[in-house]
């Protein structure tokens, strides 16, 4: 009796520590294909090693993983808190859980005014679009400013840029012109023989207004994305303060029914 019982007792823990290889098999490959970004073979391993071990800790924390990749949160939480129960205490579980809770609160807010949006179209936020505001800037210094409804700040911009633009165009197509005359074809080195002759004052004012043309459109350009990034967070910040308030005032209309 006590050899038999002895027997059944190896056999019993040869099969248990064929199931934990066979786990800790099943966890490395599925780790192995979440890196490589195969997360359908990575859930199906995991899968199978949940079905061996439902209680494991690890496995139910990798599961949580692999379906928080899916984009399946909530039953990742489900996963982490499952896990959470069988260790007690997991920094790195715990970690998961409260930065999973969050992203799925502010899912669940951005639905919440998504909502409230198609209820109440009147405050769709007026906000200007970053890329169109430096764009329009790019192909006229200034337009970008005044898509943002800086007019003056857009109208000086595209003076600056103009008079800059011409100070410098000017002298050099009359430079081009008495190429022209003077050598009878429009070359490189003919315009450069005729630069020759002008003044060293008059080379630098002509860098200076180069200079000048380059700054004002660059800053035209970056000023108009940022600014527009701004109105864009602000309306969004309005929208939101908006909707704080309708969601404050349904509150207390409730209440004071109740």
């Amino acid at each position: 009796m006590i050899l038999g019982r002895k027997g059944s007792d190896v056999k019993s823990n040869e099969k248990d520590w064929q199931v934990e290889a066979e786990i800790r098999n099943l966890l490395l490959r599925a780790n192995v294909e979440r890196t490589r970004g195969n997360y359908q073979r990575a859930l199906e391993l995991v899968k199978r090693a949940y079905e061996l071990a439902p209680d494991n800790p690890q496995v139910l924390e990798l599961y949580g993983d692999i379906l928080r990749a899916r984009g399946r949160l909530k039953e990742a939480l489900e996963m982490y808190q499952a896990a959470l129960q069988k260790v007690h205490h997991k920094p790195s579980v715990e970690e998961k859980i409260a930065s999973l809770t969050l992203e799925l609160s502010e899912i669940a807010r951005q639905e919440e005014l998504r909502a409230w949006l198609r209820e109440h179209p009147e405050h769709r936020p007026r906000a200007k679009n970053p890329t169109l505001a430096v764009l329009a800037s790019m192909m006229i210094p200034g337009a970008g400013q005044v898509y943002n409804g800086d007019f003056v700040k857009g109208f000086a911009l595209f003076g600056v840029s103009l008079l800059s633009f011409a100070g410098w165009l000017t002298p050099v197509f009359d430079a081009l012109g008495k190429a022209a005359k003077k050598f009878g074809a429009i070359s490189l080195n003919s315009l450069l023989e005729v630069m020759r002759d002008w003044s060293t004052l008059k080379l630098v004012l002509l860098l200076v207004v180069m200079m000048v043309f380059f700054l004002a459109w660059t800053y035209a350009i970056i000023e108009a994305g940022i600014t527009a990034f701004q109105l864009q967070k602000a309306a969004q910040l309005e929208f939101e303060e908006a909707f704080r308030r309708r969601k404050e005032e349904n509150q207390q209309l409730q209440s004071s029914k109740d």
